[in-house]
């Protein structure tokens, strides 16, 4: 429920802007006009505006395009300028009486759909578009290009392939890889990527790779010497003979797609450029057609779609551009958004406002804001043309926090903010933004571990390497003869062989090593068991079966944290599909391709959800608003890579430079282009790293969370790069006391680790959930099975875990039910009845348990083992800690040794974080006993 002063900032937010002058400026101007509107100024607002009064001045809505860059952004819009015509409907104005009649054919879209509603009326008309054409899908573009790719590389010369892969990798297969990888990305990504853009070629790229090198380091202390050139002419030679397969690629590609009749998404806008500059009548009648065009977000516009813009303001009676953005904004140079095209329209258009009126944050957070960027975007030196100014905020709005905290571990950053936060996301919403979806892992634990609800915002939770690897394992399993899938899995972390290992048992049956070879073909052995029940038994089943044998996630659990949470959410996508579409096994391959290949699979943050931790990344959080803002510690390392490629040109390492050498000119003179690129990219993402910290800072509503490390050398900040110039206002606003009430202190935890995480390094790793395969078919195959008819003993424990976990976090007997069987699209006959019974028992015979914690995570290293587990329950009392661990089934001999080792083995870890372990029990919940072992 919305306090009061909640209430009456709403309100006072919007007689602001009403009153707002900038808007009003830039609504009143004629021609065309750029608007740079800061962050939570207000721009979709001006946008509708704009569109409103366009029609109220005699436009047709059907006359007037409006882009954006996202389908979210595109759908919001319309909405909203629906609203509006609606509402000026109501008022009796006749325009926007006949806007409604037009409305469903309102050009309302991303750039993509523009080009496609263009092809559709005018290019089969001009022959450039073939109307039984189709759109490719995601994944027939990936079959296609890899298609196109092997032909070409089956075609090439062995030796000059040999020569070009081991300048990129000592490892021939990564090699190979790195270069496939290159030629997808160039041509998936043409219309982003320098490689397609006119006039590029290997000179033109090494010309202007050095004339950005010049400018930021001026010329010191490099000098071209005749070994250095000789290296330089070496490294051309070689991006002219990439260059020329990557081509070939290409023009392959282009050939399949056309015997297909297909059209992918880039293709929409390629074939729209050529037809408008190829045919003058073309370009004049989209012209006449849309005779305003207002474009949203303009600063991640990338260069191919700025020329089709500009291509339809060369005519005899060219459309007025009305461009909204944001430069500091900027934040997707990955996908080649180029932020100097912001500069060119600029300097074209006619006029350029701006808007700096805040109607988000208080006016203290508007301060700390002008302090910082004033700071970051005017205060230091600018070394390029391309480099962003900064206008000051304004803003009236009452209150606003700056609250920084000092921290030497992350974890400890992590507690604090969950401190400062807790009892106010009872009813607020607070924003946790990342840098990357990874940094958000030990957050994202803490919240887990600690049973607090939260959602993950803005990211495909399924664009991660364990369900990469899952993907190969089913292709393989869907196709037996698909020999790529079979080396991949067999290079995954599921066999961990090395690429060598992995070809020679491929082509010979063998690694070369007899132990991995007995254990790697039980394992295949099993797995062609599995093929066989293919479309005979539940998708979902099937996968779990391979991922119990394997114990794969089991070790994702251990060793990464975000594939193993997503490969849980995968099961559940599935089981879901799998209701709804009675399909075979192959096409639900193709749908989890299609899910791992989705870049909309994140949540959204709907009008209902008032409060609560929402976890993202900076690219997640845009056009979003949070009451509180916790930013996350950056991680970003330097990349060490011998080979990358950019929006500005790809490069080569020739000779490997010493990992520790510190030497700048060394590194220059032993591969001068591959510096020189380097150096100039990672100066775009110090100016790109400008654009994160703001895009971040400002979506705070009430209050900002940062942190500082005084501890680190130099006293660097852990945001941005080369920033730590901030260090010192950040710190002004340390707090000297964080709240207790509502968080647990570190003292009160138990620390179950021996040394810090970071430093453990996982040699040989052993996990007491591991089995031998001879104790998994022994339960198997057990008759005395309390597992439900049509349910695994496997599945039926985990459920049966699941229900012990939220008793002892003391949810009521429905709650834990549907806890446990929350991921089940249709529970088994007599499994509720069940989990009723195990409730029922544990809450009237062991209620006691509810002062106990349920599944916490365990770790020892010593004698360079790194061992890790997990404790089902754990109950600290007045003497020391009882340790219990849950079974199903029924008591067997056999199993009991195991047992009473898996229990000594958290008995060495908790003795050696200094707990005393005074019992520990084994509790059969089937068959309601308990078991003490000491």
């Amino acid at each position: 429920m919305l306090s009061k002063n909640t209430y009456l900032i709403g309100t006072v937010r919007e007689m602001i802007e009403k009153l707002s002058e900038d808007k009003l400026k830039a609504l009143s101007v004629t021609g065309d006009t750029i608007v740079e509107a800061n962050a939570g100024t207000g721009k979709t607002k001006l946008i509708v505006e704009k569109l409103i009064s366009l029609i109220e001045t005699g436009y047709r809505i059907d006359e007037i395009a409006l882009i954006t860059f996202t389908e979210a952004a595109a759908g919001e819009l319309k909405e909203r300028v629906k609203k509006r015509i609606q509402e000026e409907t109501r008022k009796g104005k006749k325009q926007f009486e006949e806007a409604i009649l037009y409305f469903p054919s309102a050009p309302i879209s991303t750039i993509h759909a523009f080009c496609y509603d263009i092809l559709k009326r005018f290019g089969f008309r001009y022959g450039y578009f073939d109307i039984d054409c189709e759109l490719l899908t995601e994944i027939e573009a990936e079959n296609f290009l890899e298609e196109a790719i092997f032909e070409v590389i089956e075609k090439t010369d062995t030796d000059s392939l040999k020569r070009i892969i081991r300048k990129i990798s000592t490892d021939y297969i990564s090699g190979l890889n790195t270069l496939v990888n290159f030629i997808k990305e160039s041509i998936k990504h043409r219309t982003r990527y320098a490689v397609f853009q006119d006039n590029f070629s290997a000179e033109t790229m090494f010309e202007n790779v050095k004339t950005f090198f010049d400018a930021i380091t001026d010329g010191n202390g490099f000098q071209f010497t005749e070994p250095i050139i000789k290296r330089y002419k070496i490294e051309r030679k070689l991006a002219d003979e990439i260059l020329a397969i990557l081509l070939k690629c290409y023009q392959t590609y282009e050939g399949i797609k056309k015997r297909h009749k297909k059209a992918g998404y880039n293709d929409l806008l390629e074939i729209t450029y050529r037809m408008l500059l190829n045919s003058e009548n073309a370009r004049e009648e989209v012209a006449q057609t849309f005779k305003y065009i207002i474009v949203d977000e303009f600063q991640d516009t990338d260069p191919f779609q700025w020329k089709i813009l500009k291509l339809l303001k060369k005519t005899s009676n060219p459309p007025s551009l009305f461009i909204v953005g944001d430069p500091k904004q900027s934040i997707y140079r990955f996908r080649s958004a180029d932020v100097s095209i912001w500069n060119e329209a600029s300097q074209q258009m006619k006029n350029r406002c701006f808007l700096t009126k805040n109607f988000r944050s208080g006016k203290n957070l508007l301060s700390f804001f002008n302090e910082v960027f004033d700071k970051v975007y005017n205060k230091t030196e600018r070394k390029l043309d391309i480099e962003l100014l900064f206008h000051p905020f304004e803003g009236n709005l009452p209150g606003g926090e700056v609250i920084s905290v000092e921290f030497k571990r992350e974890e400890e950053f992590i507690e604090k903010a969950l401190a400062l936060t807790l009892e106010r996301s009872k009813t607020k919403k607070i924003g946790v933004i990342g840098r990357t979806r990874s940094s958000l892992a030990g957050f994202e634990k803490v919240l887990r571990e600690n049973g607090i609800v939260f959602s993950v915002i803005g990211s495909n939770p399924f664009s991660t390497t364990g369900v990469e690897e899952t993907l190969y394992l089913l292709k393989w399993l869907k196709d037996k003869n698909d020999l790529k899938s079979l080396f991949f899995f067999l290079s995954s972390r599921f066999c961990g062989l090395n690429h060598h290992e992995a070809l020679s048992f491929i082509k010979k049956g063998t690694t070369g090593d007899e132990k991995k070879d007995k254990s790697l073909k039980e394992l295949l052995e099993k797995i062609e068991e599995i093929r066989n029940l293919k479309d005979r038994e539940p998708h979902t089943v099937l996968i779990n079966r391979v991922l119990q044998h394997t114990a794969f996630a089991d070790m994702l659990f251990i060793l990464d944290k975000e594939s193993y949470f997503s490969i849980l959410e995968l099961i559940k996508e599935i089981a879901r599909f799998e209701a709804e579409n009675a399909v075979p096994f192959d096409r639900m391959v193709e749908f989890v391709e299609e899910l791992k290949n989705s870049k909309d699979s994140g949540s959204t943050i709907t009008s209902e959800e008032k409060n609560g931790y929402f976890l993202m990344t900076i690219h997640g959080s845009k056009g979003l608003q949070f009451d509180d803002v916790i930013l996350l510690p950056w991680k970003r390392r330097p990349s060490a890579s011998n080979f990358c490629f950019t929006s500005i040109g790809f490069g080569i390492k020739l000779f490997h430079e010493k990992r520790k050498e510190k030497d700048e000119i060394k590194k220059f003179e032993a591969s001068p282009f591959f510096y020189m690129l380097r150096k100039v990219d990672e100066y775009f993402d110090y100016l790109e790293s400008k654009n994160l910290v703001y895009v971040s800072m400002t979506r705070a509503i009430e209050r900002i969370i940062l942190g500082f490390n005084p501890s680190k050398r130099n006293g660097k900040i852990p945001y941005g790069m080369n920033l730590d110039f901030l260090k010192e206002l950040i710190e002004k606003y340390k707090i000297k006391q964080i709240p207790d009430k509502n968080q647990k202190t570190a003292e009160d935890k138990i620390s179950l680790s021996t040394i810090p995480e970071k430093e453990i390094k996982p040699i040989k790793v052993i996990r007491p959930s591991t089995e031998n395969i001879e104790i998994s078919r022994q339960k198997e195959s057990t008759p005395e099975t309390a597992a439900p008819e049509g349910m695994s003993p496997t599945e039926y424990g985990t459920i049966v875990h699941l229900l012990c976990e939220a008793f002892v976090n003391g949810a009521n007997r429905e709650d834990a039910i549907s806890f446990a069987t929350a991921h089940l699209t249709k529970p088994p006959v007599g499994l509720i009845e069940k989990l009723t019974a195990a409730y029922d028992f544990l809450n009237e015979t062991l209620s006691f348990l509810q002062n106990a914690k349920a599944e916490i995570d365990v770790k020892h290293f010593e004698n360079n083992t790194f061992y890790s587990g997990r404790i089902d329950i754990l109950l600290e009392t007045d003497k020391g800690v009882e340790v219990w661990d849950v079974k199903t089934g029924f008591f067997k001999e056999s199993l009991f040794n195991h047992y009473k080792e898996q229990l000594n083995f958290y008995k060495k870890i908790l003795e050696s974080a200094g707990k005393k372990v005074t019992s520990m029990k084994l509790l059969y919940i089937d068959e309601r006993k308990v078991i003490k072992i000491q």
